[in-house]
């Protein structure tokens, strides 16, 4: 079975998704900021504080280079394509989905987390999140095997077209049998 990698801008519900995807399909889930905050005892937030984005960016290499992802679902931070290297290693090791939503969906999704994301937490404002999503998008389209839309749709609707992309990586076909 294929690794399965998650990406888009925070707030498209990567996590969510992955989290929903690796326990229907008994897989296991790994999100990358989630790993590098255990594996530091410390936040995002706090890791860009105390030693710079450049340290937190190496430590999503780590992650890439030094954690079993094989036959996972793996959510991945917003910011971990920008590096070319982990652009490469994240195509050789898997397939990808993108979740893709509009700033204003982004900025509607993050209104309860916004102060924890080191990017925006002062500047957050649908203009400056067009600015940092257009900043990632071409690395998102060059990276991503499949695309979901998921402005305006219910997590159900996103799940179903994610499992439906799942299976069709994997091969999976389904049927269905009416008695």
């Amino acid at each position: 079975m294929e690794t399965i990698f998650l990406i888009g801008y925070s707030g498209c519900g990567k996590s969510m998704i992955g989290k929903l995807l690796a326990a229907r399909k008994n897989k296991n889930f790994i999100n990358t900021n989630e790993y590098i905050e255990k594996k530091e005892d410390s936040s995002i937030l706090e890791i860009y504080e105390t030693k710079g984005e450049m340290y937190f960016r190496n430590l999503e290499t780590y992650v890439l280079d030094n954690v079993d992802l094989n036959d996972s679902i793996v959510s991945l931070g917003s910011g971990i394509t920008n590096n070319y290297s982990n652009l490469l290693k994240i195509k050789k090791n898997g397939k990808t989905i993108f979740l893709r939503a509009t700033p204003e969906t982004l900025y509607n999704n993050l209104k309860d987390d916004f102060i924890v994301k080191p990017h925006i937490k002062d500047n957050y404002n649908i203009e400056y999140i067009s600015k940092l999503y257009n900043k990632n998008i071409n690395n998102y389209y060059e990276l991503s095997n499949y695309v979901i839309d998921v402005d305006n749709k219910s997590i159900n609707e996103i799940f179903s077209e994610t499992l439906f992309y799942y299976n069709k990586i994997n091969k999976i076909t389904c049927k269905i049998f009416i008695m």
